[in-house]
């Protein structure tokens, strides 16, 4: 971020200090594609996922690439892909048909209709499906583009996403995006795993046109709707393409290869292992879809020789003609010679459910993964802390004009029009919560005046205490106590702060600096935060009050209220729409995190009180918000810069930056001499190229970070980092670096799992008068929401030794080191080590 005056540089020291302060897949190749889709669907099912038996009978010819997803209610929907006969051409169409017995009986095929939001058709090929968290259906498909900038009406397949209700229906998502090519991709498989949704692309190359070889590209999002593509692994040997189910606390993935059908199992969808046997021969595209059995059944295309039948491979005959297929017709009948869109229900009559540009559903642009978001980077359900992802931001330039954007990010400067970004500030950004908790934490700020602010001297603050929490006696520590008395009126105030429910952060204003213009008194980045540093010095005067005990005794009700208290105020704090403000809102849930574990240390609850413990921290820990909330924040502010940099707005695209603002923007102090000298060389067009970059990078950034450990790790955002900041000698000075403060966000999750993990495990020994023999003893309702450690994927590592149980993080590096505890998590410059395991019970020094 640019510097200058004393206030900014405050502000980039502050955020410094700040952060100082935290302190192969499978080889897979392609085989055998029937490129025309000349095979027939048939059905298998299985009682263990492994040996499958056909059913028999054959459910449709001429139809390949079968996809298929089950509701809750037990209705399954089957998509896939069929030749196009009616036409002079093997043109693929895509299909979808419903059963609401385990496939004993189908509906009968319809023809899949795609549209954009202005209700033109739109033909996809190479389908699959998934279900959204309210069960709807989101397909994944190519589409033909036209090139940018072709003459010629050259077109480029696009890998693209529509959402339906009925798996018929499909709107185009206008929002949907893939960060990394899909070019040559020629299949996808797609899951999700745990709160996080996988694609995989399979892609064609001259080599696996032969069927030698060929890459997979593995992406992952949080949403379903914008991803980020990690890797391309070079494939050999087996097609992957084909469908992923929940196996226990893994998965297993069913693709195929020349030799039929074939399984594979992985913790984590990065890397997959291959499972012994074939599962069954002749067969490619595997659906496989699980049943209340248990059973498991598996549409497939049949690819073996005409006439033949299929080979069970290791199967037993105990499934055999249990279910008896009946199709009620196997062309959609409905679509006529003008190919217009007439749709018939499954009962058969007309005109139910005809698609027009008016009645296509606007709805539905926000999708979670369909396990649940307790595990999850983020909280999304946050009361209405994420409500900006479902609303147009109100932005407007100067002129009223108004600009929406689906994060609700600032608009992008086009220096010809002005943006008015502190409107967009007050009406998206600073209005995202509402109530009095901001205004009265400001009023306890001025009330005492920054001058007479007491001296905050006490367990959490006292530079001669090296010691963890733990009771404390007045008596013996009279700085503290004196403290503690003189913060007593501001410790009412604070509680009382915590009783009401918003953050209202309207009390914003702005700093004014006598020697710069006017337009440079309104920009962004000189908001005056309130005195956070205030904040967090109430707050752990509170925290070290809870552990006061003149008679040798702490009180457990004092310590759950103290908690409830920080944690409200925490929340409040991370409410802004500044790094800082979430700063700060980390830094104190570390805090409270840290004492709750010494708590149990030092046999602070009683057995009946373990629990309640438990409880209010999972009612008031929650995981931290969407990063996009403050990204935005940020990303506003450079916009503003750069627009304040190249004013006043003339005529002319190669207008020059203006030097004066330049000179007098940055602190040279800062800066070597030459950064003045490239910076003032620069043009519009230069500038246009730097708010697309950094508007580019700080999507990238948060979508990144929406995704999380483990697939996005420190690395990922440093290659990102180094892949924008060199882009113009302005891209550099503006893009902060912020790969730091993603490693302590994460840091502070786990430890908000692991904590309550840990209060879960006591109440087990209470219950049952032992500890657990591993965390899968844990009842749901005791384990749900933080089993995971985030920097793994995979459960907490729990070891049961003779004086109770040892639970710690893998850390950054994803590996049990053993359970040798670094109190640094890895951070040791000084030291050649790759251990960094955390060790979070017994709570360590």
């Amino acid at each position: 971020m640019l510097i200058t005056s004393t206030y900014h540089r405050n502000r980039q020291l502050w955020l410094t200090a700040s952060l100082i302060y935290f302190t192969g897949i499978c080889s897979v190749a392609i085989a055998g594609d029937n490129e025309s889709g000349q095979s027939s669907l048939r059905i298998a099912w299985s009682s263990d996922g492994l040996e499958f038996t056909d059913s028999g009978r054959e459910l449709l010819d001429d139809a390949t690439r079968p996809s298929v997803v089950r509701r809750r209610n037990g209705e399954m929907i089957l998509l896939y892909e069929r030749v196009d006969k009616e036409g002079d051409s093997d043109r693929t169409r895509l299909s979808s048909m419903r059963s609401r017995n385990d496939g004993r009986r189908w509906s009968r095929p319809k023809t899949v209709q795609i549209r954009d939001r202005l209700g033109r058709r739109v033909h996809g090929q190479l389908g699959t499906i998934v279900l959204t968290a309210d069960e709807r259906v989101r397909l994944f498909f190519f589409r033909d583009d036209i090139l940018k900038d072709s003459k010629d009406g050259d077109t480029v397949s696009v890998l693209s996403s529509a959402i339906s209700r009925d798996g018929v229906h499909f709107r185009l998502d206008d929002f949907f995006h893939v960060e990394g090519l899909a070019d040559s991709a020629h299949g996808i498989t797609a899951a999700w795993m745990r709160d996080r949704l996988h694609l995989y692309l399979t892609h064609r190359t001259r080599k696996s046109s032969g069927g030698s070889a060929g890459l997979v590209t593995h992406a992952v999002s949080a949403d379903g709707r914008r991803f980020v593509a990690f890797r391309r692994e070079k494939m050999g040997g087996v097609n992957f393409e084909g469908s992923i189910i929940r196996l226990g606390k893994g998965y297993r993935a069913y693709a195929w290869n020349k030799s039929g059908i074939r399984s594979f199992r992985s913790a984590n969808g990065r890397s997959w292992q291959q499972e012994e046997g074939v599962r069954l021969a002749d067969g490619a595209y595997p659906a496989v879809v699980a049943l209340d059995k248990p059973a498991w059944l598996m549409v497939y295309a049949y690819v073996g020789e005409q006439g033949s039948a299929p080979s069970n491979v290791g199967a037993s005959d105990q499934l055999t003609d249990v279910y008896d297929i009946n199709l009620e017709g196997e062309r959609d009948k409905s679509v006529n010679a003008e190919d217009s869109i007439v749709f018939t229900s499954e009962e058969g009559s007309a005109n139910q459910n005809i698609i027009t540009r008016e009645n296509v559903s606007s709805d539905g642009e926000l999708v979670v993964g369909v396990e649940g978001s307790s595990a999850g980077a983020f909280d999304s359900d946050s009361n209405g802390d994420d409500a900006y992802l479902n609303i147009e931001a109100p932005a407007t330039y100067r002129d009223g004009t108004p600009i929406s954007d689906e994060y609700g990010f600032a608009p992008l400067p086009n220096f010809r029009d002005e943006v008015d970004y502190i409107k967009w500030w007050e009406s998206v950004a600073a209005s995202n919560a509402s109530g009095r908790t901001y205004d009265l934490q400001e009023a306890i700020r001025q009330t005492v005046g920054d001058d007479a602010w007491p001296e905050g001297i006490n367990m959490f603050t006292d530079p001669d205490f090296y010691g963890s929490p733990g009771p404390w006696d007045p008596t013996a520590r009279p700085r503290w106590e004196t403290s503690r008395l003189a913060f007593a009126a501001l410790r009412s105030r604070f509680e009382e702060a915590a009783d009401y429910d918003g953050y209202s952060d309207k009390g914003y204003s702005f700093s004014h600096d006598s020697d710069m213009d006017d337009d440079f008194n309104q920009l962004l980045l000189g908001i005056l935060l309130p005195n956070l540093s205030h904040h967090r010095a109430i707050s752990r005067s509170i925290l070290s009050d809870a552990w006061r005990a003149p008679g040798g005794k702490v009180s457990s009700k004092r310590m759950l209220d103290a908690w409830r208290t920080t944690l409200i105020n925490a929340r409040h704090a991370g409410q802004g729409a500044t790094l800082i403000e979430d700063l700060v809102a980390m830094a104190e849930r570390r805090v409270i995190q840290h004492s709750a574990r010494w708590a149990l240390k030092h046999g602070i609850f009683s057995d009946e009180k373990i629990d309640d413990a438990l409880e209010l921290l999972k009612r008031y820990d929650r995981p931290a918000r969407d990063p996009m909330l403050w990204i935005r924040g940020e990303h506003a502010m450079v916009m503003d810069v750069t627009q304040y940099l190249f004013a006043p707005l003339l005529p002319g695209r190669d207008q020059p930056i203006n030097k004066e603002r330049v000179e007098t923007f940055i602190d040279q102090s800062w800066v070597e001499e030459d950064v003045i000298e490239r910076l003032s060389s620069m043009t519009r067009k230069d500038g246009l190229k730097v708010v697309h970059d950094v508007d580019e990078y700080y999507r990238r950034l948060g979508e990144m970070m929406r995704i999380g450990y483990p697939d996005v790790r420190v690395a990922d955002l440093e290659a990102l980092e180094q892949l924008f900041d060199h882009q113009t000698p302005l891209t550099k000075e503006l893009l902060p670096s912020l790969s730091r403060y993603y490693q302590l966000r994460t840091r502070i999750e786990t430890s908000r799992r692991a904590t309550q993990l840990i209060y879960a495990v006591h109440v087990f020994k209470v219950q049952e008068d032992r500890w657990p023999k591993s965390l899968d003893e844990l009842p749901a309702h005791l384990s749900g929401g933080f089993l995971i450690d985030p920097f793994s994927g995979e459960d907490f590592i729990y070891r049961l030794g003779p004086q109770g149980p040892r639970i710690y993080s893998v850390s950054e590096n994803g590996e049990d080191d053993g359970g040798v505890h670094d109190r640094r998590w890895g951070d040791r410059p000084d030291e050649h080590t790759s251990l960094d395991d955390y060790v979070f019970w017994p709570p360590q020094p």
